[in-house]
């Protein structure tokens, strides 16, 4: 019931899971477009971090590398998080003795084309696809 001590609780009565979908391949937006308080994310994409950042960086305003699956709205029309909290997210996310990124009580923005209202996230937790030096 508890995964990694108290980093998050996982109440088995009110999770939900889901893969996502072509225009924020991360499943995050589905989850914050229904104002989920806590988000646990495995970022699983065929490429690693370092040669298609778009499916996260997006998310934070920023421009990446992308491919066709990962464009469709690009940067400007992606973001649901504040563009400065990405620089660090994105180090621990693709840092070979981390690979995980937490954000605790963040602010959401507000997205229209996503379908995004504001309100603040209290915790996103996400895995990395990067193979750690450890395994």
């Amino acid at each position: 019931r508890r995964l990694f001590g108290n980093l998050v609780h996982i109440d088995q009565n009110n999770s939900k899971v889901l893969d996502g979908g072509v225009v924020d391949t991360t499943g995050v937006v589905t989850l914050l477009g229904q104002q989920s308080s806590t988000i646990l994310a495995f970022y699983n994409n065929n490429a690693p971090l370092s040669k298609l950042g778009a499916p996260i960086a997006y998310l934070f305003g920023v421009d990446a590398p992308t491919d066709s699956m990962n464009s469709l709205l690009g940067p400007k029309f992606s973001q649901v998080f504040p563009s400065n909290l990405y620089g660090d997210f994105i180090s621990n996310l693709s840092d070979w003795d981390i690979g995980i990124a937490h954000l605790n009580n963040v602010e959401v923005l507000k997205n229209e084309k996503l379908g995004i209202e504001p309100y603040r996230l209290k915790s996103l937790v996400m895995f990395s696809n990067i193979k750690l030096k450890r395994f």
